[in-house]
């Protein structure tokens, strides 16, 4: 077989199984090639038109994904830097109530010393002269 005529046979072949006409006459054979070359054209630029779509659709899906993560990031950010002033409140505010609590503990012991002394001043043996009178 002369290799010089394989791509029209393979082109002849592919024309016969596409629509079952097998072409009578060269002039058939160049409108059916003629047909084909446009078919080719029509679905390469359809094949690159959804490339395009495809490319612009994960360029897209890209950009989303990055603003998404950014506004994670920013959530999180934030949710930390709450937490942080949150504790830190706490802290304060466990520090004072800690600090009043030990200023009232001290008040409360004050008061206790103060008066076991006057319990101890009243109950010791003093003559009966200096003790206080007895009230009713």
């Amino acid at each position: 077989m002369n290799l010089n005529l394989f791509p029209f046979v393979a082109a002849f072949a592919l024309l016969a199984g596409c629509n079952g006409n097998v072409p009578s006459s060269p002039h058939q054979l160049k409108e059916q090639l003629i047909r084909l070359g446009q078919s080719t054209e029509t679905t390469m630029h359809s094949a690159k038109q959804s490339a395009e779509t495809a490319k612009s659709s994960a360029e897209g899906a890209a950009v989303t994904a990055t603003s998404t993560a950014d506004g994670v990031k920013e959530s999180l950010t934030s949710f930390g830097e709450n937490v942080t002033s949150a504790s830190d409140t706490a802290a304060s505010t466990l520090t004072k109530v800690g600090e009043a609590a030990q200023a009232g503990v001290q008040h409360v012991s004050n008061r206790l010393t103060s008066l076991g002394e006057l319990v101890l001043e009243a109950t010791s043996d003093k003559p009966a002269s200096t003790a206080a009178p007895a009230q009713n």
